[in-house]
């Protein structure tokens, strides 16, 4: 998970953004098999966001929820935001937390690894366009990876063995 995030983060940094933040869409203080729970957020601000609950009121991650599609906070949570989570943005902004851009990731439940988001945020904005399309095709794989080396290994239940060509059973055209 370490070489993983590192060379996310590098990625990232090298396409304009200074943090970012992938995360289950689950509770982080008990979180689920699989969960991912991987950020460069300042650390005084990740333990005011889980000392406080900050998770269950989070527009970016009610968003995500609801969306298939990466979206900038500004454009999409503008006007939306109930008083208390304007008041996360504000708590946030001092902590370089405030122009984002989240990337929904719903995988599907086959594959036993809950649904979350990835968001960044830009060192200056705006960025060019290609930064904001590479993130968002990054970010499902990075997530993904992050998520099966955080699964222990688990013998599971056998698949049954495949048809013979040569069998009686086949379908033919």
């Amino acid at each position: 998970v370490d070489v993983l995030t590192a060379a996310f983060e590098t990625a990232l940094q090298r396409m304009g953004f200074r943090l970012f933040a992938c995360v289950s869409h689950t509770d982080p203080l008990i979180p689920t098999p699989g969960a991912v729970l991987v950020h460069n957020y300042p650390e005084s601000w990740v333990r005011l966001y889980l000392e406080s609950g900050l998770h269950a009121i989070d527009a970016v991650l009610q968003h995500a929820d609801r969306s298939l599609l990466p979206f900038s906070w500004e454009v999409e949570l503008r006007g939306r935001l109930t008083r208390p989570q304007q008041e996360i943005f504000a708590a946030a902004r001092p902590f370089g937390i405030e122009k984002g851009y989240t990337i929904p990731i719903h995988i599907p439940q086959t594959f036993g690894i809950p649904s979350g988001s990835c968001s960044v945020v830009p060192d200056a904005h705006p960025l060019d366009d290609v930064s904001y399309l590479a993130a968002s095709l990054m970010a499902p794989y990075f997530y993904h990876a992050v998520s099966r080396a955080t699964v222990p290994a688990t013998s599971g239940p056998a698949l049954p063995p495949r048809p013979s060509q040569h069998s009686n059973n086949s379908l033919r055209a």
